[in-house]
């Protein structure tokens, strides 16, 4: 019997311990690291990758009308199935158009959005 008492005891207090040393550890935060590790190395090169593919982008979307896959070009194909009569082509032309300026406006907004990341970057690129 005073083996079970005695261990009993040992397990309160174990648990005791525990219970207040746990809220001691929950309590700490951890610091961010002084140099970037190389997972913010890799996401910095991609942001570079990624704002050289937008910027193009942008660049054939808001071409003239000679060039293919603009918004211009599109434009004037749908005068000119409009003016020779071809009303169906016509239509599913203007849908591609929609889905077009609506694409222009998102790489807008993500054009802005990866100079954010890239003076983020240079940031914590530059503390390294």
């Amino acid at each position: 019997m005073r083996k079970q008492g005695v261990v009993g005891v040992l397990l309160t207090a174990a648990a005791a311990v525990c219970l207040v040393a746990a809220p001691a550890r929950a309590d700490t935060v951890p610091t961010k690291p002084a140099v970037p590790t190389e997972r913010v190395k890799a996401v910095c090169t991609r942001v570079d990758l990624a704002s050289q593919r937008v910027t193009e982008t942008l660049g054939i979307l808001q071409a003239g009308p000679n060039t293919k896959g603009s918004i211009a070009y599109l434009q004037a194909r749908i005068t000119k199935a409009t003016s020779a009569g071809r009303q169906q082509e016509a239509t599913q032309l203007t849908g591609r158009l929609a889905v077009r300026n609506d694409r222009l406006a998102l790489l807008k907004d993500r054009q802005t959005l990866l100079a954010t990341y890239k003076q983020d970057c240079a940031k914590a690129l530059g503390s390294a």
